[in-house]
C-alpha cells in the first residue's frame, strides 16, 4: 500500500559464502511433509529447498536434476504450478536456446518440454480455460527473443506462440509472468501480467495480454 513502510529486513538464508547465485524463487506444499516450502534456484548449486516457517533446508528424495541437460546450463526461472514445480534452464555463459522441466515438490522429474523455442526462458504461467487457443497450457516467457510459448502440460509439446494481429508478441527482456486470481487487486484470471527490463535490461515495463 502507499503508506506502508519497510523498516526492517532480516536474511534468513546467506550462503553467499559459498557463491550461491539466487535468480528465482517459489513456494509449494511439499508432498512427503505436508509442510509449505520455498524452493530456490540457485544458480551455482541447484534447486534447494527450505522449510517456509523456519527456513531450515529440506531434505528431498528427488534431486531437481535432469540428466539430459548439458552442465554448462544452470537453473534460472523457477514456478510452482499446482503439484509440480517447473524450472528453467539458462546457458551459464548467456545467451541462446535453453530448457524447462517440471517435477514433483520433492525434486523428481515428472515432463520435459520440448525444445527448440527456447531462448533464455524464464517466467511461467498456466494458463486458464478462458485463454483462447492456449487455453489450459503451459507459457514460458523467453527473455532473449522475448517470445511467449505455449506446451501442452500432459507432454511438453510445443503449440505456438501467442500472438497479436498475426504476429508473435514480442516484450524484450522479459521476465515473469503471472495471471490474476480473480479479485479487484490482482485482475481477472484471463489476464496475462509481465514484467520486463528492456532489450538491454535497463528500463523497467509492466503490462498485460488479454486473450481475444
Amino acid at each position: 500500500c502507499a503508506k506502508c513502510h519497510v523498516t526492517t529486513a532480516t536474511i534468513m538464508v546467506n550462503n553467499s559464502a559459498s557463491g550461491a547465485s539466487y535468480q528465482g524463487l517459489t513456494i509449494a506444499k511439499n508432498a512427503t511433509s505436508g509442510a509449505e516450502t520455498y524452493y530456490a534456484a540457485n544458480a551455482n548449486g541447484g534447486v534447494e529447498a527450505y522449510d517456509a516457517t523456519s527456513f531450515s533446508p529440506v531434505t528431498l528424495s528427488g534431486s531437481f536434476t535432469d540428466p539430459k541437460i548439458p552442465k554448462t546450463y544452470a537453473p534460472a526461472g523457477i514456478q510452482a504450478i499446482g503439484k509440480r514445480v517447473y524450472v528453467t534452464y539458462n546457458a551459464t555463459a548467456g545467451g541462446g536456446t535453453g530448457y524447462v522441466d517440471a517435477y514433483d515438490t520433492n525434486g523428481k522429474l515428472l515432463l520435459r518440454l520440448e525444445r527448440g523455442w527456447f531462448n533464455q526462458p524464464w517466467g511461467v504461467a498456466l494458463t486458464q480455460a478462458s485463454f483462447g487457443t492456449f487455453s489450459n497450457m503451459i507459457l514460458v516467457g523467453n527473455t532473449g527473443s522475448g517470445w511467449i510459448g505455449a506446451y501442452s502440460p500432459t507432454n511438453g509439446t510445443f503449440q505456438g506462440f501467442l500472438q497479436s494481429g498475426g504476429l508473435d508478441i514480442t516484450i524484450p527482456g522479459l521476465w515473469g509472468m503471472e495471471f490474476g486470481n480473480g479479485n479487484s487487486e490482482s485482475g481477472p484470471t484471463n489476464v496475462l501480467y509481465f514484467n520486463a527490463g528492456g532489450a538491454n535490461l535497463t528500463t523497467g515495463v509492466f503490462g498485460a495480454i488479454t486473450a481475444n
